[in-house]
């Protein structure tokens, strides 16, 4: 008994079962670490950076001349020569309209402009009305000048998501001078005074010395007629204005001429120029972590407050905008801003019709699956054929099309397809055209013809597609078709709702593939250190710089690591891993939210709102989810997809749970996509955009591997040996040589 409890005996045999554990475990373990690693890199990545100081010199005096439907195909040395000269040695940048109405009209783009946020004139429902201010409510008596109403403006905003602040322009100043009823809107106080008001533009001494009056005086332009002639008139009138303006400031004085508001439906981007009396070439206006030469009507706001020296107050949603060099000459420049142009009206009607062909196609690949599915099915009774080698053959192909069709979409940008007499016909085909091509090469491709390594090819190549995509983004932005480019995006470097979803797809399915060939030790740490090279991926600045679609790889990483080695996802495993990726987010957040409110990321704002902050983030967000959901074709593919692979292929006989259960690292991948995706979509903003993306993607290649499982299930002595497409599928190489029961297949 003494010798059994030797102390040193004891210690001798703990330590070498220690050793043993360590020898036994060592890969697992240095896998986990490198995992982990992964994870704290990506972790210490999210954190927003300090905000980049880009902001130029401050100036005695900004005047701006805002203008309605001012774009950069009126800008041209024949039509406009002033402002085309203005522009060749100014800060340039196309502009959206972003107020608190999808269409932009004129005070609501001057409301916008006063609040330093989205703005509206009137409730939602009402008519907007797109044609000049009316200068009706503008009143004099012995107080002053002052705007009628105002208050009722002020308080229908406060009361909106945003909660915008009417009259932050002239409350950042000591002094504004409004020229016109659109410049009073937005030189008017939170109660209608005005400080210095003019109904027109005086001219001579006069103009000189109603410019030296105040800091800001802000000029309406107008709104430019849609009519060709009257807009040419209008135009050279505007011209003139210019002209006058730019003789008669001072020597420190800014000269602002920007689009407020838009005039014909669809959206587009309008032109912003900025001139600081510099004879050194152009620019372009730069916003910190956004895209060169891109701005909204917010940015704009606190860039005026910011040259004169005012502070911003809390309630300016925009962000102050720098300015950087350009590689391009002041010509190509416009030519590349009029390609946008043209490209994103294009879009307007090829991006929708782009989505319903997405959803004609898996309802094609349904309508041939459908069938071979009881085909399958009963080909084990006596005297039934198999199902036809054409037809197999048949379902692989509309499956792969289906499947690759967004990295396809993507892709057609490099085409040109805005170009051509019909972008709305032209766009999708090109996108097909694509898919096509790249379904054939798939299975071209020597020893990828099985569903693994099909499964393999098309996630990685919609992975390189997409990271391709994310570094191009800054100088040519990809996903027009898809309507991940748009007007109100146009700014942004955020990875888009649609290749999000394809990203978050690509990425999960190919690490299932990594790992189901590895001992089952391995498969939890790979799964996790995928997640966490997502991460490290879409919320590096200079890739997909996307912070929803980061959190939904660590909730998803979660999810992936728990099912990796097997077993379903449970009520109890998915609350457990979704309170973990909670519980690192909130961390984060809480980081993020000890940062001052300007400098706050995503994070930050979002618990800043929880916590009571008046930011609107949750509110405008479950607006534009709302939206999404019910307007975006992606959510009824979404639907389509999710009920097709819940209501056929999970079912006994579908054939999606015999693959699942014979590799464990597919259902955590599909999992951790269908969660990660949906979540990424509601955080973007966009509905379930994502998740019928990511649906697009997995739901064909599932029809696959539903179909070659059962196809196997069937195989007895080689009798169906004709269902057999090109090459065995990852069942014939595990399970060469067995008789699987159709019994078995659930």
């Amino acid at each position: 008994m003494a010798r059994n409890l030797d102390a040193g005996r004891l210690a001798r045999k703990a330590r070498k079962s220690v050793a043993r554990t360590v020898a036994e475990n060592r890969g697992p373990v240095a896998v986990w670490i490198a995992a982990a690693l992964l994870a704290a890199l990506a972790i210490i990545q999210l954190l927003p950076d300090e905000p980049e100081e880009t902001i130029p010199d401050t100036v005695d005096a900004v005047i701006v001349v805002g203008v309605g439907g001012l774009s950069w195909n009126d800008i041209d040395a024949e039509s406009t020569p002033h402002l085309s000269a203005l522009a060749e040695h100014g800060s340039l940048a196309e502009l959206n309209t972003d107020s608190g109405r999808s269409f932009t009209c004129t005070l609501d783009g001057w409301l916008t402009l006063s609040a330093g946020a989205p703005a509206v004139a009137g409730s939602y429902g009402d008519s907007a009305d797109c044609g000049p201010v009316s200068g009706d409510a503008i009143t004099t008596d012995a107080n002053g000048d002052s705007v009628t109403g105002m208050t009722d403006l002020v308080a229908l905003n406060r009361d909106l998501d945003q909660g915008a602040e009417i009259g932050m322009l002239a409350a950042g100043t000591s002094c504004a001078t409004g020229v016109g009823p659109g410049g009073a809107y937005a030189t008017a106080n939170s109660v209608g005074s005005l400080g210095e008001y003019a109904p027109n533009l005086p001219s001579g001494r006069a103009l000189a010395s109603l410019l030296s009056e105040c800091p800001l005086t802000v000029v309406d332009g107008g709104v430019l007629p849609v009519d060709a002639d009257l807009r040419e008139s209008k135009l050279a009138a505007l011209d003139e204005m210019i002209a006058a303006l730019d003789e008669a400031r001072g020597d420190d004085a800014a000269l602002i001429v920007t689009g407020v508001s838009q005039v014909e439906k669809p959206n587009r981007l309008l032109a912003a120029v900025a001139n600081f009396g510099a004879e050194d070439g152009h620019n372009l206006f730069d916003l910190p972590a956004e895209r060169p030469g891109y701005l909204r009507l917010t940015d704009l706001t606190a860039t005026i407050l910011t040259l004169l020296d005012a502070p911003l107050p809390e309630s300016v949603k925009g962000t102050a905008a720098g300015a950087a060099p350009d590689t391009l000459s002041y010509d190509d420049r416009q030519a590349v801003f009029d390609d946008t142009d043209v490209r994103l009206l294009a879009a307007a009607v090829a991006a929708p019709a782009t989505q319903w062909l997405q959803i004609l196609l898996f309802l094609a690949l349904t309508f041939v699956a459908w069938p071979l599915l009881h085909l399958l099915r009963r080909a084990g009774q006596p005297g039934v054929k198999p199902p036809p080698l054409w037809l197999m053959r048949l379902n692989i192909v509309s499956a792969l099309v289906c499947a690759l069709f967004t990295a396809a979409a993507i892709l057609a940008d490099f085409f040109g397809w805005w170009s051509a007499p019909s972008p709305g016909v032209v766009g999708p085909l090109t996108a097909l055209a694509i898919a096509v091509v790249c379904a054939f090469a798939a299975i071209l491709i020597p020893g990828r013809r099985g569903p693994a390594s099909l499964m393999i090819t098309v996630s990685a190549f919609g992975i390189i597609v997409t990271v391709m995509a994310m570094i191009i983004h800054t100088e040519d932005p990809l996903g027009t078709l898809l309507g991940d480019y748009t007007v109100a995006d146009s700014a942004s470097n955020e990875l888009g709702p649609v290749a999000t979803g394809m990203f978050i797809a690509s990425l999960w399915l190919l690490a299932a593939a990594a790992a189901w060939r590895l001992p089952r030790r391995y498969q939890a740490p790979v799964m996790a250190g995928t997640g966490a090279v997502g991460v490290l991926v879409v919320s590096a600045g200079f890739l997909g710089d996307s912070v929803p679609a980061a959190v939904a790889f660590i909730v998803g990483t979660c999810l992936a690591a728990a099912l990796a080695t097997g077993g379903w996802v449970t009520f109890q495993r998915f609350v457990w891993s979704g309170l973990a990726g909670v519980a690192v987010l909130f961390g984060l957040s809480w980081i993020d939210y000890q940062r001052p409110a300007a400098e706050r990321g995503e994070l930050g704002a979002f618990l800043g709102d929880v916590l009571g902050d008046t930011n609107g983030v949750i509110a405008s967000g479950v607006g534009s989810n709302v939206v999404a959901i019910f307007t975006s074709p992606m959510s009824l593919l979404a639907v389509l997809a999710g009920a097709y692979c819940w209501l056929v292929l999970l079912r006994p006989g579908g054939g999606l749970r015999r693959a699942w259960g014979l590799y464990p690292p597919l259902r955590a991948a599909f999992s951790a996509a269908v969660v990660g995706s949906g979540i990424a979509g509601f955080l973007l903003g966009k509905g379930i955009v994502s998740l019928g993306s990511a649906l697009a993607v997995m739901v064909p290649l599932a029809v696959i591997m539903s179909h070659r499982v059962l196809a196997r299930a069937h195989v007895k002595d080689g009798e169906y040996s004709n269902m057999i497409v090109d090459a065995p599928s990852w069942v014939d190489e595990e399970n060469s040589g067995e008789s699987v029961s159709v019994e078995s297949r659930g």
